[in-house]
């Protein structure tokens, strides 16, 4: 079948348009784990007690040598994962962390840490 000559050149346009959003996605899967300095990550980790419907951003946990913090946006489709080497962070936070502590609690944490346990 062929396709008329008046159709080719939208298709085309079509065509191009589909793969330039495929590979821009693409991309934004490729930056999904980004490290920052110990600055940044504590701005980013003071987000977590905020309560926002664009955004938010939540305590992952401790491994190995790095704490991680997850972050969404509004327009994003997948989250962010943010890093940082534990021994950037001030010296009590750190013993902190690697104590097992959250030292960064959501609304939703704090609702519930005072409720009993049954």
């Amino acid at each position: 079948m062929r396709i008329p000559s008046r159709l080719r050149r939208p298709l085309k346009i079509a065509g191009v348009i589909f793969v330039s959003f495929l590979l821009l996605l693409l991309i934004d899967q490729c930056w999904q784990i980004r490290r920052l300095n110990a600055d940044a990550f504590l701005r980013r980790a003071k987000d977590i007690s905020r309560i926002n419907t664009t955004n938010y951003t939540s305590y992952v946990g401790v491994a190995g040598d790095r704490v991680y913090l997850n972050h969404w946006e509004m327009g994003r489709w997948s989250t962010i994962l943010y890093w940082t080497p534990l021994e950037e962070l001030p010296k009590d936070l750190e013993v902190r962390l690697r104590a097992g502590d959250r030292p960064w609690k959501s609304a939703w944490d704090r609702q519930f840490e005072n409720l009993p346990v049954k």
